[in-house]
């Protein structure tokens, strides 16, 4: 089974693009999952938000919103 790599400098800025679609108020939710990727990237969607004071719904509407399939995928390529 191949391991699955970090995202690439090259999806960086996508990335950056679709962090500019979302809302100024869900930006300020994704904020510290960027700016402090392992402090989040273990937790499960339920604890991410309770971590940061929001609904879980929300978390996976933001992950859907930068263009991830699941929450899994968004914890993956942030691994």
């Amino acid at each position: 089974m191949k391991r699955k790599e970090a995202p690439s400098q090259a999806t960086t800025p996508n990335l950056v693009a679709r962090i500019d679609q979302l809302s100024i108020k869900r930006q300020e939710i994704i904020r510290p999952i960027l700016e402090h990727p392992r402090e989040f990237v273990l937790l499960s969607v339920r604890a991410m938000a309770a971590r940061l004071q929001t609904d879980p719904a929300t978390i996976v509407r933001i992950v859907r919103g930068l263009g991830f399939a699941s929450y899994r995928e968004f914890q993956t390529s942030f691994a």
